[in-house]
């Protein structure tokens, strides 16, 4: 059934929707008319070398500026026309810079294991070698007696049907930018044609369910391989993407949104990545909020952090259907996920060209929206390990901390770590050493030092750590975090005013600004906003910066006495200062755990509602905010954001949206 739909997909498309060669080598402001000029040119040329008369050689320079002048306005029409389009998608300037820069986005030369090559094939085929590696043989034998723990779910699901109305939905909203998987149907022709199609892929798609049995043309996807850090030219720091076509996409997603529904309860709520309402910054406050008690009762904290090794590719498929089973998931929806995971085929794709197939033997599709749900399931066993310790997850990203009073606390975390240790033996998942840290957390100068080893191997004390994007210092004082966002924020500033020069609408500039800079600035502001004045300067000095560039063409100097205030310039282009939209974060946070958007019960429970009095004499607070000993906690993110909640006097409706309560928040 899907041969056929996608053949007659194909067919209809080969008969009725244009297409178009694009040469990657031609400027995009290059039309017909240009080459037109530019023929013209060239002929004029060649007269002149043939017949070197003034008159041929006047013809010749007139079509030459005739060129030159046509050259200028078509390229100035496509600055124009660029700029209108990243105003609404500020991505679009990544591929305005790369073309300036020349750049195909992959080394001309590449290594694998010290071994290089420049042809694109054998570039192609060493991805596929390294990706090929990093798989693991397929269900491998396990020890049962080491899964006897896991309970078994009293309730179960074993069969799902998705609606003809919800796919109809899907089909309207895809994205019409993507481009298409292996099967090379894109996703603007399924839009398009939604009221068309939706009959025969909701037939399939409740098939494919009924019967258990992922379709093997659906099983292949193209890889895409990402780089991580350290040199570009080394495969080996490079990561695959897996694009897949989008209408297996849009089945498994839907499959998703129902399967997230029966498990929400069975994930660890120490888990925070790829869960609805979880995030980064819910980690982080989490996190630092526990710290921040221990410091303030002068009590130091160890944190381990662990980091497992191409975790999404070596997760065992046999442990994964066992442990679905274990948790609900029954019979044929069980069956279709073991379909879904088998025989899977992948090929690297870079610049057109394919790499020969790799088959995937292990772990979950990265790309995918089933495979990050699936890892959560085989993890989540994990947690019931742990004895001695607080501990918290984004995916494979785990920390473990405990107060330590006394050398005997320190062995019970090493405890959990050889726990750790036996988990991921038992189930197929290798820790890399060399990236496990350890970090004291503490205001002491005399600390309690203990060496935790994995596999024998000691692991590296640090007085700070990057954990999910922020640096966080053994004293929490965010000191270096700040320095590192203020330094990041003035070199791409830099870099944008070097490659946007030729925009002089100073909104599209802002759209840039928002998208690359900004979001740097203000990224888990919620967790380190707790600084002080000189801090919070020195990230507002890269957006006054960025408003002198912006309104450059205003012709103001930059002698302070002539300049307007700060606050008056920002309002030309609709800005805010950036501490008062890290206010409005604080107090969107608070909205949100108070609201259950959060959906985290331990979280929610921190924020404690005043209660209500039989007389009110003056307005009171919505939310009680502890009396804090200490600048430790008074910057608690807890604390600090009900002090934000209550200082902005917003009163909460019952049927008061996120939106609408931003709105409000802009006003003030």
């Amino acid at each position: 059934m899907v041969e056929q739909f996608n053949n007659s997909v194909l067919s209809v498309m080969d008969q009725h929707v244009p297409k178009k060669i694009l040469n990657s080598r031609k400027a995009p402001w290059h039309d017909k008319t240009f080459q037109r000029l530019k023929n013209r040119k060239n002929k004029e040329y060649k007269r002149w070398i043939m017949d070197s008369t003034e008159d041929q050689l006047l013809r010749f320079l007139h079509w030459r500026d005739e060129l030159e002048q046509y050259d200028e306005l078509a390229y100035e029409s496509y600055v124009n026309k660029m700029g209108s389009a990243i105003k609404s998608n500020p991505k679009l300037f990544w591929k305005f810079v790369n073309y300036k820069r020349n750049v195909s986005g992959y080394p001309a030369m590449m290594s694998f294991n010290k071994t290089a090559c420049t042809n694109i094939n054998e570039i192609c085929d060493k991805f596929g070698e390294f990706f090929q590696s990093v798989y693991q043989e397929s269900e491998q034998q396990f020890d049962l007696r080491e899964f006897a723990h896991l309970p078994l779910r009293n309730d179960f699901i074993e069969k799902l049907e998705l609606s003809r109305e919800n796919l109809l939905i899907e089909l309207t909203k895809l994205d019409n930018n993507k481009n298409p998987g292996p099967d090379g149907i894109p996703s603007f022709f399924l839009k398009m044609t939604a009221s068309n199609i939706v009959d025969p892929l909701i037939i399939i798609f409740n098939k494919s369910l009924c019967e258990g049995y992922f379709p093997i043309t659906w099983r292949s996807s193209n890889i895409i391989p990402i780089f991580k850090s350290g040199d570009r030219t080394i495969i080996e720091n490079y990561r695959g993407i897996a694009k897949l076509s989008v209408i297996p996409k849009l089945f498994e997603k839907m499959v998703t949104d129902q399967i997230m529904q029966f498990l929400s309860n069975e994930i660890a709520p120490e888990q925070h990545g790829f869960r609805k309402g979880f995030s980064t910054t819910t980690n982080l406050v989490s996190y630092t909020s526990d710290l921040l008690y221990a410091m303030k009762n002068n009590i130091q904290v160890d944190a381990i952090y662990t980091d497992f090794s191409k975790a999404f590719d070596k997760v065992d498929h046999g442990l994964l259907i066992m442990k679905l089973n274990k948790m609900g998931i029954r019979n044929k929806l069980l069956q279709w996920i073991k379909s879904y995971l088998s025989k899977r085929t992948q090929k690297v794709k870079i610049n057109g060209i394919s790499s020969s197939i790799i088959n995937v033997t292990s772990g979950v599709p990265q790309g995918s929206h089933l495979g990050p749900i699936l890892f959560n399931v085989f993890i989540n066993d994990l947690t019931s390990k742990i004895k001695f310790c607080k501990y918290l997850l984004y995916a494979d990203d785990m920390k473990l901390y405990k107060e330590i009073n006394c050398t005997s606390d320190a062995e019970l975390i090493q405890n959990d770590i050889n726990s750790v240790q036996n988990w991921c033996k038992a189930n197929f998942m290798y820790l890399n050493v060399s990236k496990c840290n350890i970090v004291t957390f503490s205001k002491k100068s005399d600390i309690i030092t203990f060496d935790y080893y994995i596999e024998d191997k000691m692991l590296i004390r640090k007085s700070s750590i990057i954990d999910l994007g922020v640096i966080l210092d053994s004293k929490l004082n965010f000191g270096e975090h700040i320095d590192t966002i203020v330094n990041r924020g003035h070199r791409m500033l830099g870099f944008i005013k070097r490659r946007s020069k030729e925009f002089n609408d100073p909104y599209i500039t802002k759209a840039i600004y928002s998208s690359l800079v900004r979001s740097h600035l203000e990224y888990a502001s919620v967790v380190w906003n707790g600084i002080g004045i000189t801090a919070s300067n020195r990230i507002e000095s890269v957006q006054k910066q960025f408003l002198l560039f912006a309104l450059r063409n205003l012709g103001w100097r930059t002698d302070s006495f002539v300049l307007p205030p700060y606050v008056n310039r920002l309002k030309l282009i609709d800005l805010e200062p950036l501490h008062k939209r890290r206010r409005n974060f604080d107090c969107t946070f608070a909205f949100d755990l108070l609201k259950n958007n959060i959906k985290s019960m331990p979280m929610c429970e921190k924020m404690n509602l005043n209660p209500p009095l039989n007389y009110q004499l003056r307005s009171r607070p919505t939310l009680l905010v502890p009396m804090q000993p200490c600048n430790y906690l008074m910057n608690e993110p807890y604390t600090r954001v009900s002090r934000s909640f209550n200082e902005s006097r917003i009163c909460i409706e019952p049927l008061i949206s996120r939106n609408c309560f931003k709105k409000k928040l802009r006003t003030l």
